[in-house]
């Protein structure tokens, strides 16, 4: 999902709050993020469509994704890849689906005809989650989306097992999620899962939709999870955001907010736990134009730190207004 195509506009709470935070990443580093190449890295198995990527390592050069891509059949759907190297990326093929994807049409309800946004996870004993909002309806259309899960016990190629019921629903009337929710990123904090994810309080077609960054919790691997509320923009920052645990303790998180001219920019920040405050450093990525793919906007970026080469990796959407309409670039930076 793409917040500034449809008329999100956000601005303020991102500061550098000069914490003095100390470990073994520069922060410092982390304002020379570069891009790998001139064009974007992966469009799927079609060429032209991967957004929202969430990339994992699963062992030593062994790394995998997953993805926003469509199903065929005007939804979207969720697609896998794997890597050696975190640069030449292959769609796999899932026991349930021949085309390269791994959810994909209509689930065992109505809500699910689309997914997006997925984050991976596995659990403790083995198990796989695939988390991601569900909606009906088309892409470009009003949707209600929720936040899904689906399940393989032991295989991350599944068959996997799609839920009925969202896992984390929307709100009451006037509440800040009571319209839609979008974006799920979830790492462990003491023993707990944090999922924060994006609340809207008003359709994200709406010319101004509410929107707020919000979260829950999980004391049993994921299995349920009860919503804990909002959190306030100056202790967190960005939408289509990721954290995650860096090698010193630290949480990092990446989201996108508007810069002065108007257009979509990644921020960094580095907080003790998941909720913040956040230190930050604003617009450490911004748009790059027609020769990367990068007209109409960035979004959805996820981080990976490799421990080896001291790189923190940035995978990111980057949408044009053509040749490249839905595909996932890379960023790196040195921090040590």
């Amino acid at each position: 999902m793409t917040w500034k195509r449809l008329g999100l506009s956000i601005v303020g709470g991102i500061v550098m709050l000069g914490c003095g935070l100390s470990g073994s990443v520069d922060f410092s580093g982390l304002t020379k993020f570069q891009r790998h190449y001139t064009a974007p890295l992966f469009g799927g198995e079609d060429g032209n469509f991967a957004g929202d990527p969430h990339v994992v390592t699963e062992a030593e050069d062994a790394y995998r994704m997953v993805y926003t891509t469509d199903s065929g059949s005007d939804s979207q759907a969720i697609g896998m890849a794997i890597s050696t190297d975190l640069i030449t990326w292959l769609p796999v093929e899932s026991a349930q689906y021949s085309d390269h994807r791994v959810l994909s049409g209509a689930g065992p309800a109505a809500g699910q005809l689309n997914q997006e946004t997925a984050f991976y996870y596995k659990t403790p004993g083995g198990a796989h989650h695939i988390y991601y909002i569900g909606y009906d309806g088309t892409a470009e259309g009003a949707y209600v989306a929720q936040i899904y899960r689906a399940i393989s016990a032991s295989n991350v190629l599944g068959p996997y097992t799609r839920e009925t019921t969202p896992v984390v629903a929307l709100g009451a009337g006037g509440s800040d999620d009571d319209s839609a929710m979008t974006s799920p990123s979830i790492v462990e904090y003491n023993g707990v899962l944090y999922m924060v994810y994006t609340g809207w309080g008003d359709s994200p077609n709406s010319p101004d939709p509410a929107v707020t960054t919000m979260y829950a919790t999980s004391s049993n691997n994921g299995t349920t999870w009860v919503k804990q509320g909002s959190l306030s923009w100056n202790d967190i920052f960005g939408v289509e955001a990721h954290i995650e645990k860096g090698p010193d303790g630290f949480y990092y998180r990446a989201g996108v907010v508007v810069d002065g001219g108007g257009n979509d920019a990644v921020t960094i920040g580095r907080a003790f736990s998941p909720l913040g405050p956040y230190e930050t450093y604003p617009d450490v990525l911004t748009l790059g134009g027609a020769s990367v793919g990068e007209v109409a906007s960035i979004t959805s970026p996820s981080l990976l730190f490799h421990e080896d080469t001291a790189t923190l990796y940035m995978f990111y959407g980057a949408v044009d207004t053509g040749g490249f309409p839905w595909m996932t670039s890379l960023a790196r930076a040195i921090y040590r």
